[in-house]
């Protein structure tokens, strides 16, 4: 799992070899049987929220979406004595609000499954986090990427253990403007709310990111790198943002982490495999040799928000929307007259597809016509509202 808010995101799929478990245990599994849940929870103490996701982790053979466990109870247990139950909003989601948090209680995890199979968590401690410093880029070494900085430190000394999550804001261009709406064969001027040159895409951090000053004197951490961009990006095309999300870790949840994040990166990515090896710190009440993957842990969460303007970035940086591999068409004429020269190769506008789009009018008798890909920003996945925080 990745940092705490990020991994009920994780496309978990089932690694058939058995790697770093704490005993020797060797069996030979199939891969096409296997079924073990997925276990996510998360005591968001900034919001007064809590979160758990439920699901099966998939085997290789079936890659794509999990499968969520719904209709479970999901309580979480503090030792002063209260308790709360989490309702499911949406299936495998279940999410509690309003909750009183006690920074000097122990919390526990209990789930039980619509089967009535029942899990626990281990104890854990709600930790505070301190502020994000700042955020800020640079170039790596060889060129080839923008990277992302963080930086934040705690003067008591008592973080040691970092994890960041992110969202990720760009706006950017299509290749050509599109002047014209094509409703039922018929070329319609756009309003300026119907363009359809500018979007703004939001994705989620891809990579698991977290930091230990464990070694060092203070703690202090300086310019971590969050995530990079490659040279030539469409995120860097216009304008970029993130939003960073902080928080603490216990020093066994940045251990699962740091070996969740080694095995990703060798399997490609955190949509992908999540062996064996990486469990975590719940455990099935009546067989605690059942592997279970995921985490439970709770903390406060601070955040901040960092643009880069395309005129911030260093002029190698600076990606412009090309138009490379567009191809642009005319319509034959819609009023010929005698010995009027149109386009030698023409399709009439009413035999078009339905989806192509019209850039501009030519004299009001022909019209310029291309992809989608090349007209319509929305083609590559963003939308034309603008964010409020833009």
């Amino acid at each position: 799992m990745i940092f705490r808010g990020n991994i009920g995101r994780v496309s978990v799929v089932l690694f058939a070899l058995m790697v770093g478990c704490v005993e020797p245990y060797d069996p030979y599994v199939d891969p096409s049987e296997v079924d073990l849940l997925v276990i996510d929870g998360f005591v968001n103490a900034t919001e007064r929220s809590a979160h758990v996701r439920l699901s099966h982790a998939q085997p290789v053979s079936a890659l794509g979406r999990t499968r969520p466990e719904t209709s479970a109870k999901i309580v979480i247990e503090a030792s002063t004595g209260s308790s709360v139950e989490l309702e499911e909003h949406e299936a495998g989601e279940y999410m509690a609000n309003d909750l009183t948090i006690d920074y000097k209680a122990f919390y526990i995890l209990h789930v039980t499954t619509s089967s009535g199979a029942a899990y626990r968590s281990d104890t854990i401690r709600v930790r505070h986090t301190p502020e994000i410093d700042s955020l800020g880029f640079s170039i790596s070494s060889d060129g080839g990427f923008l990277n992302v900085l963080v930086s934040s430190h705690d003067a008591q000394n008592k973080t040691r253990y970092y994890g960041w999550d992110y969202i990720e804001t760009y706006e950017y261009n299509s290749p050509d403007s599109s002047e014209f709406k094509f409703i039922n064969k018929h070329a319609i001027p756009r309003t300026e709310e119907e363009q359809v040159f500018t979007c703004w895409r939001t994705e989620p951090g891809s990579t698991i990111s977290i930091g230990s000053t464990i070694r060092l004197t203070h703690d202090i951490v300086s310019d971590h790198i969050l995530t990079q961009i490659p040279k030539g990006s469409i995120k860097l095309s216009a304008r970029y943002s993130v939003l960073v999300k902080q928080r603490t870790l216990g020093e066994a949840e940045y251990r699962f982490l740091d070996e969740l994040r080694k095995t990703t990166e060798e399997m490609g990515g955190i949509f992908g495999v999540m062996p064996y090896g990486v469990l975590g710190n719940i455990h099935r009440v009546d067989n605690p040799r059942e592997p279970v993957l995921g985490y439970f842990s709770g903390a406060d969460v601070t955040q901040k928000r960092f643009f880069i303007d395309f005129q911030d970035m260093p002029s190698t940086f600076r990606t412009l929307a090309t138009n490379d591999g567009c191809i642009f068409e005319e319509t034959c004429l819609l009023f010929p007259e005698p010995l009027t020269n149109g386009p030698q190769s023409c399709l009439p506008i009413e035999v078009l597809n339905d989806n192509v789009i019209i850039l501009r009018s030519i004299e009001g008798n022909s019209y310029i016509w291309t992809s989608p890909e090349c007209g319509d920003c929305r083609a590559k996945g963003g939308t034309t509202k603008k964010p409020a925080f833009w």
